[in-house]
């Protein structure tokens, strides 16, 4: 539609011309009956993976290098009386002898995982001489490369047309989307900067909230907290309705 029948319908704003789309319908005979099913696969294009304990104490001993090389060699070799543990940046890095801690946890890869899509859909349609259906039901189940990070939809859409007398058409477009987003993801940034030498439980298997000794939460904490407030505030909206 364009001009002034559409400016009559839509008012100014489709001034210029508005475009009608149209969903599916059923048609005159038997009832057909589709269904489709695909499952997808992902992997992020880079991955931030952080280094293990030897990668990032050769990092610092690297970026020590005016400590950790000789003058003599040009700064290009090791320097033997170089201890990198008196040189850790945080005290929490070394124990109480002076030795740096021995953890080595690979925050990256127990916090990510191959990320998927399950969508099936399913349309049954057919009519008669004065009415025509069609019904569409939809299941989505997404789980995202970061670990959590899950989400759910189901729809349904339902498009009844009907004609009783000759000149009179009626229909019905119904449509409806029910989405699940409870998970809460894990935080992208804490988990590039948590460090190989910390871990998430003790030896007692009790959770280290802490475990750099700083602001940052556990990322298992923090993922805990996230998806409680999350199912709260749900139920909150479910007792609204």
């Amino acid at each position: 539609m364009k001009d002034a029948s559409a400016t009559a319908v839509y008012g100014a704003q489709a001034a210029n011309g508005v475009l009608l789309i149209t969903t599916k319908r059923g048609a005159k005979g038997k009832a057909k009956v589709n269904f489709s099913s695909s499952y997808s696969m992902q992997t992020p294009t880079h991955k931030l993976h952080t280094m293990n304990r030897e990668q990032m104490l050769n990092f610092d001993n690297e970026c020590l290098w005016q400590y950790s090389k000789t003058e003599a060699s040009g700064y290009t070799q090791q320097n033997p009386d170089f201890k990198l543990s008196e040189r850790m940046p945080d005290a929490w890095m070394t124990d109480d002898k002076g030795n740096i801690v021995p953890g080595d946890y690979d925050w990256w890869s127990d916090f990510t995982r191959t990320g998927s899509i399950f969508e099936n859909k399913l349309n049954i349609s057919g009519g008669a001489d004065n009415m025509s259906y069609l019904i569409s039901l939809g299941n989505t189940s997404q789980k995202n490369y970061l670990l959590n990070d899950d989400y759910k939809r189901n729809t349904i859409r339902v498009n009844l047309d009907i004609k009783p007398v000759s000149w009179l058409k009626a229909g019905v477009q119904a449509f409806g989307s029910f989405e699940n987003r409870d998970g809460q993801e894990t935080y992208l940034p804490f988990l590039i900067e948590c460090s190989p030498l910390t871990k998430p439980y003790d030896e007692n298997g009790e959770m280290i909230h802490y475990p750099a000794h700083d602001a940052r939460e556990n990322l298992i904490t923090v993922l805990w907290l996230m998806t409680m407030i999350a199912q709260i505030h749900s139920s909150q909206i479910s007792m609204q309705r």
